[in-house]
């Protein structure tokens, strides 16, 4: 302010309600007090208001897609790194394929486990059978009436030779 009128900057801030309150009380009191800063502050206000109007008239909307892309900037500023990184792997040109992935692998691997079952090593009846009757059917397992299991005739008892054929070269020895 001057020693008689308050300056224009002034004037503005006080219009604007960005003065401390002191100065407002004073500005306010001055402007009571003399009609020449009194008929500023009117053509002040007045100027602001039509600037204020032409504003909004003049306003234009933004497009929706450029409203969304700024509220999408703002948005993604305000979330932390690691779930902006997360955001772009969860695209659906990125994610759906990698989602495919691992349920495929899963489905996989749950078929691969089901099928490799652990069996215990199985041992055909007829086995215990032959060597069932062998031993019900004579007292002395070598004895020349004795029946040799079916296991024991495939060749592979004695070096190849088969278990009959023992018995000949016995039969004949003695």
């Amino acid at each position: 302010m001057t020693n008689e009128h308050i300056d224009s900057s002034i004037l503005t801030d006080y219009l604007h309600h960005e003065l401390a309150p002191g100065e407002d009380a004073r500005v306010l009191a001055h402007l009571t007090a003399c009609t020449e800063c009194a008929g500023a502050y009117e053509a002040e206000a007045r100027l602001t208001e039509a600037l204020r109007a032409e504003a909004r008239a003049a306003e234009r909307e933004l497009p929706l897609r450029v409203e969304n892309r700024v509220l999408a900037g703002i948005e993604a500023s305000r979330m932390p790194a690691w779930l902006r990184q997360l955001r772009l792997v969860a695209r659906p040109a990125i994610g759906l394929p990698v989602a495919a992935a691992i349920v495929l692998a899963a489905a996989l691997g749950f078929v691969s486990l089901g099928s490799h079952t652990a069996h215990a090593p199985t041992i055909a009846a007829a086995y215990y059978l032959d060597d069932h009757a062998a031993l019900s059917n004579s007292s002395l397992p070598f004895a020349q009436t004795a029946v040799v299991p079916g296991s024991l005739e495939n060749g592979t008892a004695n070096g190849g030779a088969t278990s009959a054929a023992v018995g000949a070269n016995t039969i004949a020895s003695e």
